[in-house]
């Protein structure tokens, strides 16, 4: 979620099982995120610190490609969601996210 000066919030990529939070912090650690990561629907998840993620992304060819990979797509996301917001009605924009939650869910979850 992207917070807005006026106090409002808007939800700008989907993350799922195929995803991850925080990839972007071997930019390094002035790099700040505006962004706030909600759960919408319960599951379990692995955690790292900082820390250890830049020594292996560091070290690790296959980690640095798949968090450039990671990139691209939440990109190309981001790109997608800008584009269907302003050609698409809000009741097309929450079917596609809907869509999202459930393509990046085992069943067929009851979202709140």
């Amino acid at each position: 979620m992207l917070g807005l000066p006026s106090g409002e919030t808007i939800a700008t990529a989907v993350i799922g099982r195929e995803r991850a939070i925080g990839a972007l912090s071997v930019l390094g650690p002035s790099f700040l995120s505006s962004l706030t990561a909600v759960v919408r629907v319960g599951g379990t998840t692995s955690q790292i610190s900082v820390s250890r993620f830049h020594a292996a992304y560091m070290e690790s060819g296959a980690i640095r490609h798949l968090v450039e990979a990671h990139t691209r797509s939440i990109l190309m996301q981001f790109q997608h969601v800008s584009a269907c917001n302003g050609l698409h009605s809000v009741e097309a924009r929450m079917a596609r996210w809907l869509l999202h939650l459930h393509d990046r869910t085992e069943n067929n979850t009851s979202y709140r």
